[in-house]
């Protein structure tokens, strides 16, 4: 819960005081850049941290629950969470955001990618130290279907060097990104 008020509105995790706090991001200007729903402050930045301790469906489809557009029948891919962060979980948030994303526009999911090295803890990381994760933080699972779009997804976007990095990975030549939030 992220405040005293959220019983007596109908979402129990935030009240309809703090849901004004979240902020939206406009529609990327450019193709090829992320697409993220709201800045990480705030309202946004306390329901995030508490949907994946432990996983919490429901804030991820409340969140989800706004005015954007993403191609239909794309083919959703998650950023890898390491194994030990989704055991401690129970589960993975990027996967739940992307099944929820291919719920509601017809697409699947696929997960084309996999961890390689289990570094720090990204959250504790400075935006240089984000820059420098390894080239090869990731390999490829399997090949994605020619010719379909792909949307990489991640909750949250800081430097955008994860997205950059699974994206190279991914070798196909339609990849579009989303996250939830994105550090302004």
């Amino acid at each position: 819960m992220h405040c005293d008020e959220a019983q007596a509105d109908q979402n129990h995790w935030i009240c309809k005081g703090c849901w004004v706090s979240a902020r939206r991001f406009d529609a990327p200007a450019k193709t090829g850049e992320p697409l993220a729903l709201y800045r990480y402050e705030g309202a946004v930045q306390t329901l995030l941290a508490r949907a994946k301790h432990p996983l919490e469906p429901a804030i991820y489809k409340a969140l989800l629950d706004a005015e954007f557009d993403l191609p239909e029948k794309a083919v959703y891919v998650p950023v890898p969470t390491p194994w030990h962060r989704r055991f401690r979980r129970r589960g993975c948030q990027t996967t739940c955001i992307a099944q929820l994303l291919a719920n509601r526009f017809d697409g699947t999911v696929n997960h084309a990618l996999r961890r390689r090295r289990h570094l720090r803890r990204q959250a504790k990381l400075d935006g240089d130290e984000r820059r420098a994760l390894p080239e090869n933080a990731f390999t490829r699972r399997h090949q994605l279907p020619s010719g379909a779009v792909v949307v990489l997804v991640d909750d949250v976007l800081t430097t955008g060097t994860t997205l950059a990095r699974a994206s190279a990975v991914l070798e196909h030549e339609d990849v579009r990104y989303f996250a939830i939030a994105r550090v302004p």
